[in-house]
């Protein structure tokens, strides 16, 4: 448990100082990964519902910004140099 919070701690602390244009780009990486999550979940607890409440806006907030991202490095708004 700590070292998985440990770990969780540092990785936040290194999309925090690669800087914003790498934050916007691993939202994009982090929506891909939501239907392995999905699916992963169903697989395990075939009864229980796909998302909780928390998770559902998670995936909601996550899945808005991954657009928005994805958007602005479209118009090259956001470039990475």
């Amino acid at each position: 448990m700590i070292t998985g919070l440990l770990a969780a701690i540092y990785s936040t602390w290194l999309l925090y100082a690669a800087g914003p244009e790498f934050l916007l780009m691993s939202t994009i990486v982090f929506a891909v990964g939501i239907p392995v999550f999905w699916y992963a979940k169903r697989e395990h607890f075939p009864h229980q519902a796909a998302f909780s409440n928390g998770e559902r806006v998670a995936v909601g907030l996550l899945g808005a910004v991954a657009v928005v991202a994805l958007v602005l490095f479209a118009k090259g708004i956001v470039t990475i140099t």
